[in-house]
């Protein structure tokens, strides 16, 4: 049509500004790979070091996010390769502190629980289930950011939900296929990775 105006969709750009803006989800996804606040400021770092060294590789118009994530993810498995052990299950991952369960006895116990429980997890699925539950990615898009075919993000969210319910609920589904109830601290994790 003549005259009228076109709309313009802003392409996304990978630059210091944007990267800068990304920051907030890479700590929040960092720190539940890590365990650990250091650590995860130190992948952090490693990540935006080698995203503005790299920032002609990424293709214009594109998810910045899951481009960040993808490095960051491999800074980590570098660092566990480099380090050779993987991360401690002492360690709770900071994003399952918060907002999981009601401030009482018996839900803080059952949370702290929870958070052993998610840092004995393979890293695999622990990645898998931070990127689905804490950062709400569709299984496509983890898919994308982890580089593995989308049936693998749904088999390791799947066992790490398993995992996570054997050891919260102290056993395995129940005979008919079916799974068991989630107790209420853990639910919403196990509730948001289905």
């Amino acid at each position: 049509m003549v005259g009228s105006p076109t709309m313009t969709i802003p392409e996304v750009v990978c630059d210091h500004a944007s990267i800068a803006r990304e920051l907030p989800y890479l700590r929040r996804f960092a720190r539940a790979l890590a365990n650990d606040a250091s650590k995860a400021d130190d992948l952090v770092h490693d990540c935006v070091v080698k995203a503005l060294e790299n920032m002609e590789k990424f293709q214009p118009g594109t998810n910045l996010r899951a481009w960040l994530f993808t490095i960051l993810r491999n800074c980590f498995i570098s660092d566990i390769r480099r380090s050779k052990r993987h991360v401690g299950a002492a360690d709770s991952p900071r994003w399952a502190r918060g907002g999981i369960a009601p401030p009482n006895q018996e839900s803080a116990l059952l949370l702290h629980r929870l958070q052993g429980e998610l840092g004995n997890l393979p890293d695999d699925q622990r990645m898998v289930l931070a990127l689905v539950v804490l950062e709400g990615m569709s299984y496509e898009q983890t898919a994308k950011t982890l580089e593995v075919p989308i049936g693998t993000v749904r088999s390791r969210l799947s066992r790490a939900r398993h995992a996570l319910r054997i050891a919260m609920d102290g056993g395995p589904s129940s005979d008919d296929g079916t799974d068991l109830p989630a107790s209420s601290a853990h639910h919403h994790v196990l509730a948001h990775a289905a």
